[in-house]
Formats: structure tokens, C-alpha cells, sequence
């Protein structure tokens, strides 16, 4: 078994790590005995249909030309130094280039990962046969402010059930002549504070308010939501000395949200053939 060197090393010109090919005539060679550590040598077939034992002296790169589904069984990582033959901090680079997927395990047949044709990854070690996979969807970060997930893994999923909801007559309002502070839009000639705009989403977020005035002026529009005869202002954005802007917002929504918009009571002047509309996604 090999000796542990305590020492820092410096390299100047690179880092190699061997490589090894683990082929098809591997997967499907002669059984062989069980994984008894600690054992000398590369890898080798043992007593499990097509698995392959990485052993002490398996190399840092391994890609593997299976054409089917196979599995590769790490070292054993154990707290006795006599069976340790991974030891603490291992480090494997696998690459799968056969036609099928490979099946990770522990030296004891416990399922870690899968990796997927064409797949890479890197493969550590701590201790006491615990391995972490490193360059997956999940330990990579992601961030972005309209999403919840901070990882590429989370994101995918999130957006998968994300519908986004863009400009329609479900979500705009508009009035026509002087609108003065305290008016309600309307939405298909109904007042908005009579009928309001009802949110389909399950959950959701407004995330954008535009907003169109015939006039050049300074004027604030309330978002609101109605529940019975209770009107709740959610936001409130000013247009500065102009005839149209955009708000990206983050505003909460849930299915059955009554939406209602109006010039606001404190707004500094009126507007005119006003149109408004929200961007809404969510949860399907």
C-alpha cells in the first residue's frame, strides 16, 4: 500500500495524471472475485454483471467506451489506513464516451451518480466513504434576480414550470380622455375597481409595468389588488417628465389575484389616453 508524503508540492510545466481506457472487453470479461481491500493494481471485472473495481493504483483520468449500461465502483474509502486504498482526498477525472450511461458506486455497490453519455465529471473523496461530484448542475451558481434558484440544476426546473404571461388584453388597461388623479382604468370598458384583472397563475410575480400617455408629464399609477370591497396598493411607480416608461418590478401574485390600476389620489398632475400593462409569470 502506498505511503503518505507529507509534503507541499510545487509544479512548474503542468500536472499530469495518468490515464486509463476502460473498454467494452473489460465490462464483459470473466467474472471475477469480490472487492476485498486493500488490493494493488488498476481495476479489474468482479463478481457484479458488468462492473468494473477501480483499485489502489487506479489512474486520475478514466474514460470508458462501454456499449451499454455499465457501472464503475470507486476504492474503498475506509477509516482503517490498512483498507484505505482510496485515500482521504482522491481525486478521479471520468469521462463517458461509450453509448450508454455508467453508474457510479461506492466500493460497497451503494449508487452515487450517473453519468450520461458524453458525460464529465470529477470525482473527490473526503473521508469515511463519502465522495463529492464536482461540475454537476447543482454545485454550479446561477443568479439572477428573477429567479429563485441559485443553481444552473434549480434554474432549469424552475423555468420548466415558469410560464410567462407577456402583453394581452388579460393583463392591460387603458382609458380614454383626461385621466385625472384617483381614476380607475378600465379593462374592456369595465371600470377596473368594479371588475379586475384576474391573475391564472397558481403563483407568480409581476415583473414588468409599461406604461403609454398621450401627454408629456409627471404623473403616479397605482397597482392594486381588490379583495371584496378592500383595495390593497402593492406598488407605486411615477413617470418623470414623460410620455411612456418601463418598471421592472418583483411583485408577488397568486391564482385568483383581482388586479386594478388607477392614477394615483397623490399623483402631481393628470394624464390622458392613458394604456398600461403588466408582464406576470409564474407558476403553471
Amino acid at each position: 500500500m502506498s505511503k503518505d508524503f507529507f509534503e507541499l508540492g510545487r509544479f512548474y510545466g503542468g500536472l499530469s495524471l495518468e490515464y486509463s481506457a476502460i473498454a467494452e472487453a473489460d465490462f464483459i470479461s470473466a467474472s471475477g472475485s469480490a472487492y476485498i481491500p486493500p488490493e494493488r493494481g488498476n481495476f479489474r471485472r468482479i463478481n457484479v454483471s458488468r462492473s468494473i473495481q477501480l483499485l489502489q493504483d487506479a489512474t486520475g483520468v478514466i474514460e470508458t467506451f462501454q456499449t451499454s449500461t455499465a457501472e464503475i465502483r470507486l476504492p474503498a474509502n475506509t477509516l482503517s489506513d490498512s483498507t484505505n486504498d482510496a485515500g482521504n482526498g482522491r481525486l478521479f477525472f471520468l469521462k463517458n464516451s461509450g453509448t450508454s450511461y455508467i453508474v457510479i458506486k461506492d466500493y460497497l455497490g451503494t449508487s452515487l451518480w450517473t453519468v450520461q453519455q458524453y458525460g464529465i465529471i470529477i470525482v473527490v473523496g473526503n473521508d469515511n466513504n463519502n465522495w463529492d461530484f464536482y461540475f454537476t448542475s447543482k454545485n454550479i451558481d446561477f443568479s439572477d434576480p428573477s429567479f429563485v434558484a441559485t443553481n444552473i440544476h434549480d434554474a432549469i426546473l424552475e423555468l420548466s414550470s415558469t410560464a410567462a404571461v407577456t402583453v394581452s388584453p388579460g393583463f392591460t388597461w387603458g382609458y380614454k380622455g383626461q385621466v385625472t388623479p384617483g381614476t380607475y382604468l378600465e379593462n374592456d370598458g369595465v371600470p377596473s375597481n368594479v371588475v379586475g384583472r384576474i391573475v391564472p397563475l397558481v403563483s407568480g410575480y409581476i415583473t414588468e409595468i409599461f406604461i403609454s400617455n398621450e401627454l408629456t408629464t409627471t404623473f403616479s399609477i397605482d397597482i392594486q389588488k381588490r379583495s371584496g370591497a378592500t383595495y390593497t396598493t402593492i406598488t407605486t411607480v411615477t413617470v418623470i417628465s414623460a410620455r411612456n416608461n418601463v418598471f421592472s418590478v418583483n411583485l408577488a401574485v397568486v391564482r385568483n389575484d383581482e388586479l386594478c390600476i388607477r392614477v394615483s389620489p397623490s399623483s402631481a398632475n393628470s394624464a390622458k389616453n392613458l394604456d398600461i400593462g403588466l408582464i406576470i409569470k409564474g407558476s403553471v
